[in-house]
């Protein structure tokens, strides 16, 4: 953000733990880096929706730098009534979680026409998070540096690479024997039961 001379920005997150949780570190984050923060909560629930009530607040922050995290469905809700407000390229830079895919914007399941969605998102930036570590010496509890976990993985499969996603494979393999050590010392007749298949 610095590189663009951004100081300003708004996080929209939708009422969702991941959202919640992510906009809560990028928050941190950026204010560690001296960037002002406003953080507005979205709920677009069918019961109740605040969409139409948290854009024009957003609107009056003049901050124009965006950061969207939401679901899609969501998402479409968002940019359909920025469209509305005029919260458009021209104003506004819009970045969004990465995992979107281009034709969701244009599912017309709001009151904007595909033309209309395209013209609030054009240009916008993406953004993904990182499922394994930049940081390849940093010791897991399994005593292993994330390096020996990819080598050791890649060992075991004909994979050509590491994808972000295998982490995850490995890592619940890793919790839930953790979690069965802890269990195992203080319920001891778990164990047992566990044996034994009950």
């Amino acid at each position: 953000m610095r590189k663009l001379e951004w100081t300003h920005c708004v996080i929209l997150y939708e009422d969702a733990d991941v959202f919640q949780m992510v906009s809560q570190d990028l928050r941190r984050t950026l204010r560690d880096k001296g960037i002002e923060v406003h953080t507005f909560l979205v709920s677009a629930g069918d019961v109740f929706s605040n969409i139409n009530d948290v854009l024009p607040e957003v609107e009056s922050t003049q901050y124009r730098i965006i950061f969207g995290l939401f679901y899609e469905e969501t998402g479409r809700k968002i940019v359909c009534q920025a469209f509305h407000l005029g919260m458009t390229p021209d104003k506004y830079v819009w970045n969004f979680v990465g995992w979107f895919q281009e034709k969701e914007w244009y599912l017309n399941t709001t009151n904007c026409t595909a033309a209309n969605m395209r013209e609030t998102v054009n240009g916008h930036f993406t953004f993904d998070f990182t499922q394994i570590s930049n940081h390849s010496d940093r010791i897991i509890p399994t005593h292993k540096t994330i390096k020996q976990v990819e080598d050791e993985f890649l060992n075991l499969t004909d994979q050509v690479g590491f994808q972000n996603y295998d982490a995850y494979g490995y890592d619940t393999v890793i919790a839930i024997a953790l979690m069965l050590n802890e269990t195992f010392k203080t319920h001891p007749g778990v164990r047992e039961l566990f044996v034994r298949g009950c």
